[in-house]
């Protein structure tokens, strides 16, 4: 059939319309990104590439804020005051520790936890509430909450699904208090009978049974949104001293130790390990020096960090034990421990040695002694920790707390066990 030349004209401009029409439609769904496509093929932001919200948030903080992000202190009192207000908007501390003496009830306990998210209003990031909640003796929950076994008898009941269940149930509740640090699981191996401090801390004197259960408690944690620290590395299981009262050392070649205490930390960290706690104990195996495995760059860094590629946060034990305080000054602890390789120095008591502690730090930043690019590497891996947990500094409630303390379930999960 042929087309006149109306019949033409009326075709042409009907593609041309049509083709006007596709264009837009083009340049509405794609115009931007064409245009930011263009600008992204600048030398100073190449394409594809977005800032890394953790570099832009340490970049963005004050040396001081960065300081003290490094600080995990204790304090005195059952509720807010002058000493946390000092910690939190003073010192600018990165974690707060809580221990029995800081707690009364779950009430109490929530408006404790709530009042010190408070004061860190203006804070650059939120804060890390830790705990020792190991279960057994080592108990850090108000007396509404759950009792919860000893590591020793989850260990010895041999499931990794029970022990998971204690985890999480155990995490639940620390959340619901508004506590985002669990510092545990203990993955020492219990191997001496005249250990003074470990005992039933410990789910038992086999590598294996730690690893297994130990995993398994420390996966149960995390799932219940609770940051986990295992500790003591490379190990407290084999001691006879009380690190609390005195220095301890563990004469173990290198052999022994890859086959018995290495065993649940190597597999903690494949396994995904938030934190590792270092433990005052000489290990002259690791490093003849004399220097316990906190400040021990041999063991912190060339151990844990290069061998075992663990790239989390490192946490001392704290610098306020004995096994540091009798043998080393305050500077020699603060900065060893950071040379070694820790991130979070651990001060749960003595609000002076705490002042002094992160003065120590100040000045040897300014000197020189200690580079900020050092700082930094510690404070970056802090601030992801945070925000891969997506802390908050969002007060609790009280009626969804005490309605997680009395879950039914956690005490199914506990009789578990006991059976």
């Amino acid at each position: 059939m042929e087309i006149g030349n109306r019949g033409r004209l009326g075709l042409i401009v009907a593609v041309v319309l049509v083709s006007i029409a596709l264009a837009g439609a083009w340049l509405g769904l794609f115009g931007d990104g064409f245009r930011f496509g263009q600008e992204d093929l600048s030398e100073d932001e190449p394409p594809g590439d977005e800032p890394d919200p953790v570099e832009a948030l340490v970049a963005g903080m004050t040396l001081d804020e960065k300081i003290g992000q490094l600080f995990m202190l204790g304090f005195r009192g059952t509720s807010v005051g002058d000493e946390l207000r000092e910690l939190v908007q003073e010192s600018r501390v990165g974690g707060i520790i809580i221990f029995p003496d800081n707690i009364v009830s779950a009430d109490q306990l929530v408006k404790l936890t709530n009042g010190i998210k408070a004061l860190n209003e203006e804070g650059a990031v939120p804060l890390l509430f830790a705990v020792d909640q190991e279960g057994g003796r080592v108990s850090r929950l108000p007396p509404e909450a759950t009792t919860f076994p000893r590591a020793l008898a989850v260990g010895t009941a041999g499931s990794t699904a029970m022990a998971s269940d204690i985890g999480k149930a155990m995490g639940e509740e620390l959340l619901a208090l508004g506590i985002n640090l669990d510092l545990a699981p203990v993955l020492d191996v219990n191997n001496n009978p005249n250990n003074p401090v470990i005992g039933d801390r410990s789910f038992g004197d086999d590598p294996e049974v730690v690893r297994e259960i130990g995993i398994a408690t420390m996966k149960g944690l995390q799932s219940a949104g609770v940051v986990t620290a295992v500790k003591h590395f490379p190990g407290h299981g084999d001691t006879s001293v009380d690190s609390h009262v005195g220095l301890p050392m563990v004469p173990h070649g290198r052999q022994r130790l890859d086959s018995v205490e290495f065993v649940p930390f190597k597999a903690a960290i494949e396994a995904g390990a938030d934190i590792v706690m270092s433990a005052h104990i000489v290990f002259p195996a690791l490093d003849d020096s004399g220097r316990p495995a906190t400040l021990s760059k041999p063991i912190l860094t060339g151990i844990l960090r290069e061998e075992f590629g663990f790239d989390g946060v490192v946490m001392t034990d704290s610098l306020s034990m004995g096994a540091i305080t009798q043998n080393f000054t305050l500077e020699e602890a603060v900065l060893g421990a950071l040379d070694a390789g820790a991130d979070v120095l651990l001060f749960p008591a003595g609000r002076q040695a705490q002042v002094e502690a992160i003065d120590i730090l100040k000045a040897a930043v300014a000197d020189g002694r200690v580079p900020e690019a050092r700082i930094e590497e510690s404070v970056t891996r802090i601030v992801r920790l945070k925000l891969r947990y997506e802390l908050e500094d969002a007060p609790v409630d009280l009626d969804e707390a005490l309605e997680v303390l009395n879950r039914s379930w956690h005490r199914q999960v506990v009789e578990a066990i006991s059976r």
